[in-house]
């Protein structure tokens, strides 16, 4: 299911014509993690956390690694998603 929902939301971002993973970097700012920090959290390259983060990424991150980020920086995925910055701090 949650798999599901994270594709509906990326798609429903997309579409919007938003950047993915709009909190990306407010997130990790709050949490002083920088880009090596997370890469090495999660195990992604620090290339793929630098192009989720300047928005350059040529596409959508998969539901693992939507996971992964979520999971180091301790939120719930569909924050990295949301545009509202109520629930970052």
């Amino acid at each position: 299911m949650l798999i599901v929902i994270w594709q509906k939301e990326m798609i429903y971002s997309l579409l919007k014509g938003e950047p993915k993973m709009e909190n990306l970097n407010r997130i990790m700012s709050a949490r002083k993690i920088s880009s090596r920090e997370l890469a090495e959290m999660t195990g992604l390259p620090k290339q793929t956390i630098d192009a989720y983060r300047r928005r350059k990424s040529p596409r959508m991150p998969s539901f693992d690694a939507g996971m992964r980020i979520a999971d180091a920086l301790g939120v719930d995925p569909h924050e990295l998603l949301d545009e509202r910055e109520d629930h970052v701090s």
